[in-house]
């Protein structure tokens, strides 16, 4: 937890905490995530770059049927996210390390040992696993984090993360820390809240709250002045000669009483049936939103906006694909070109697949070939498109 003016911050001490403004309180309380982390990793590797331990668990697991995925796991060292990933899955698999702490052929195994270091090792380790509060602590951080992690996985995916579902998500996220959270101190809670809030208005825009109110899913829900403002300054920026801000917001304000009134079909029978939140968002605009055509313009391409990174990070893996070590000396705006037409052509393709009116989705998955299967493209028309 970062440092405030007004006081200190969050920190490992030899099993106490020292809170905010040097208070001592009890270690179950709250631990730093790299001290949680640290000792997790040690019983990770410790499993996983043993040929025996690591058979041993996994037999163990299979035998016990636990439910849910039981492989260890790693994290990356530049992927915050992958470390609480790392905790939830030994929280979830304690009980299968505890087994393996008492199990015949382990036992045998660490006796073997012919170092003193690796047998201190394995007393370590099984101190860890049996350390009653570090669980607790591993508790404390998952409730904490994982509402968290899960915004983080949301908007890292392909599918569903659009500018109001995002938004939804941080709200409910900002209720969250808002919250006391059992265990955890009351001043640390306030501070976890306003780095939360920190970042949130560091990367939130105005587009996402106009988003998020014309969206099926929210927008029967009440909104405050600020955030009226804030939809209101999207309208005026995606004005045009056509759809005029005027028009916009006269046909916004026509829908506002459609609403609260069910008329033209926005009543849970039509507009939000279950078969109707099923469509796509922007298609939904389409379909009832034709009463007001300068709305329907602002939130047919306000509810196609995705906010996911998977869009970046598949193009920078057919970057890596295209810039491979065959063709390591390629210049990197040659290398943009070729991201540009690889993916041109995987669209050409698709669209002519399709019906010349479809739309294709965000969310459209494009296949990377194998330089060594011969995926270098095919010659001829498509080629030269």
């Amino acid at each position: 937890i970062e440092s405030d003016p007004g006081g200190g911050y969050v920190g490992f001490n030899g099993g106490k905490e020292e809170a905010f403004g040097g208070t001592e309180v009890p270690v179950a309380t709250l631990t730093r995530l790299p001290s949680l982390a640290s000792q997790v990793w040690e019983v990770v590797k410790w499993i996983t770059n043993h040929h025996k331990p690591l058979a041993l668990y996994r037999a163990l697991a299979a035998k016990e049927g636990h439910d849910g995925p039981t492989e260890l796991v790693k994290y990356a060292e530049t992927r915050f996210a992958s470390k609480i990933m790392m905790i939830m899955r030994y929280y979830e698999v304690h009980d299968l390390l505890e087994k393996l702490l008492v199990d015949n052929d382990y036992i045998a195994w660490v006796a073997r040992q012919k170092t003193s270091e690796s047998k201190a090792k394995a007393a370590e380790i099984k101190r860890i696993i049996r350390d009653d509060d570090l669980i607790k602590n591993i508790d404390l951080c998952i409730d904490l984090l994982s509402p968290c992690l899960e915004v983080l996985r949301f908007t890292d995916g392909k599918t569903g993360a659009t500018l109001s579902n995002v938004y939804a998500k941080m709200l409910a996220l900002d209720v969250f820390y808002r919250q006391t959270v059992p265990g955890l101190a009351e001043r640390i809670r306030k501070k976890v809240h306003a780095i939360f809030m920190a970042r949130w208005v560091y990367f939130h825009t105005p587009v996402m709250t106009a988003a998020w109110r014309l969206a099926p899913a929210y927008c029967r829900r009440e909104i405050d002045e600020e955030q009226d403002a804030e939809v209101k300054s999207v309208f005026k920026k995606m004005a045009t000669a056509e759809h005029t801000y005027a028009g916009i917001n006269a046909d916004y304000a026509a829908y506002e009483v459609a609403l609260a009134s069910g008329i033209y079909d926005l009543n849970d029978e039509v507009a939000f049936s279950k078969a109707a939140q099923r469509m796509p968002p922007y298609q939904w605009a389409s379909t009832y939103l034709r009463a007001w055509p300068h709305l329907k313009y602002v939130a047919t391409r306000l509810l196609s906006l995705s906010c996911s990174a998977s869009g970046c990070e598949h193009s920078w893996s057919i970057e890596g694909w295209i810039h491979s070590k065959k063709r390591n000396r390629l210049g990197q705006h040659t290398i943009e070109r070729l991201v540009r037409c690889h993916t041109n052509i995987l669209l050409v393709r698709r669209m002519d697949s399709e019906a010349a009116e479809t739309v294709l989705d965000w969310e459209e998955e494009m296949e990377v070939d194998d330089p060594e299967d011969g995926g270098e493209g095919e010659e001829g028309e498509e080629g030269e498109q």
